[in-house]
């Protein structure tokens, strides 16, 4: 037990702890009801060695949230925690266990809304843009798809080696193309090349510190002024491709409902909000109506920074 203590207590995140290789070879072997309780008991043991980081949180919750806390703070805290958990559980989900079983899950809990707005957009030939975020079960997002039969090519990185080799190979069993954005310069190239091919894009909107900044413009986010993201901007005019917000709304009984959104570059060049505004703006609202399924509030220290400021 010390060496789980020790482990827990020092700098290693949550993503790449839950990630060990005995908690791989359990999501593996056992049955899905067992895992996902093990990851949770394991993720509430991690979060209650780290009440700094917890402590973090809910500053941003507060500060962000301060008119819109529908529970109290702490039941808000508590609801994120669980949200953050349910997030990291899905990822191994997705990666390690039984792939048949995943798959036939997925064909059977998740329901598209306005599906349309996908194949209306392949149908102009240019691909399309699949812009999401870091909300509720966005590890399902590419799979959901291509088990209906849509091309998807998604940018992502990795926590782990075995994360990235899994990944790699489930993917090329149901048609997925994945990107490591971290290979650097290559990104772009293979992002344009896969819309050419009239795939569906899969990015995130919300990995602020990735993002390539404007400093001469300025974007609102949860009460935070920022300089504006200029990446997904470029590759729309880059590639004429239709862009779309979709994000996948966990519900009850382990069920999910993917909203999908459509996003107009022309009025974006009209009233002068960009792509990347009018995909924040969206998020933003889901955020307000449902913080526990935002999983980034452990990285938002901009909330923080912006209310001192």
């Amino acid at each position: 037990m010390g060496w789980l203590m020790r482990t827990i207590t020092g700098p290693l995140e949550i993503s790449r702890f839950l990630q060990s290789t005995f908690n791989i070879l359990l999501m593996s072997r056992l049955p899905k009801f067992i895992t996902r309780g093990y990851i949770f008991a394991l993720g509430r043991l991690f979060f209650g060695c780290k009440p700094r980081l917890k402590d973090r949180i809910g500053d941003h919750l507060s500060a962000a949230l301060v008119q819109g806390l529908v529970n109290s703070p702490t039941a808000t805290l508590h609801q994120t925690l669980q949200g953050i958990l349910a997030h990291y559980y899905e990822k191994l989900f997705v990666a390690f266990f039984n792939f048949r079983k995943v798959c036939r899950f997925l064909r059977q809990r998740v329901a598209i809304e306005r599906c349309e707005l996908l194949t209306q957009a392949l149908a102009q030939g240019r691909g399309v843009i699949l812009i999401t975020g870091h909300y509720g079960a966005v590890e399902f997002l590419p799979l959901i798809l291509a088990l209906r039969g849509y091309p998807v090519t998604m940018l992502l990185r990795y926590k782990t080696r075995k994360l990235k080799e899994s990944l790699t190979q489930r993917s090329k069993n149901v048609g997925i193309d994945l990107v490591d954005v971290d290979e650097g310069q290559r990104v772009i190239f293979k992002a344009l090349k896969a819309l050419k091919a009239n795939r569906i894009l899969i990015t995130e909107c919300d990995e602020f510190e990735r993002w390539c900044t404007d400093k001469r413009k300025r974007v609102t986010f949860l009460g935070a002024s920022l300089p504006q993201d200029r990446s997904l901007d470029m590759l729309q005019k880059r590639s004429n491709a239709p862009a779309v917000l979709g994000l996948v709304h966990r519900q009850v009984d382990e069920r999910y409902h993917l909203h999908l959104h459509a996003l107009d570059a022309k009025v974006s060049e009209t009233r002068h909000s960009s792509i990347s505004q009018q995909a924040l703006a969206i998020l933003e609202q889901y955020i307000e109506t449902a913080p526990h399924q935002w999983y980034q509030w452990k990285e938002a220290d901009f909330i923080l920074a912006n209310a001192v400021s």
